[in-house]
């Protein structure tokens, strides 16, 4: 059942973007030839939201079993990224 309701709800944002897209593309496109940014906002809120509710779906389906695995890799990407962060600004 749950996969069901993951499903349904990634084909209703999924449709929802696509919508969104059809109706305004064309007035997006416009508006980003006249200036450069385009609608950054828009596209990264949408990635933001899509991925929201990809992450909950995963993390709720994994088995007991998996969990302590797929935690201590999420915390060594974790502190890859803290490493690099800091690599990267030098301190």
């Amino acid at each position: 059942m749950r996969a069901r309701t993951a499903w349904l709800a990634l084909a209703i944002v999924a449709s929802a973007i696509l919508v969104e897209g059809a109706l305004t593309g064309t007035a997006h496109a416009q508006e980003a030839t006249q200036q450069e940014g385009g609608h950054d906002f828009v596209y990264r809120f949408s990635i933001f939201v899509i991925a929201i509710f990809v992450g909950y779906y995963v993390v709720w389906s994994v088995t007991p079993a998996l969990h302590t695995p797929l935690m201590s890799v999420t915390n060594a990407i974790s502190s890859v990224i803290v490493v690099g962060a800091l690599l990267a600004v030098s301190v």
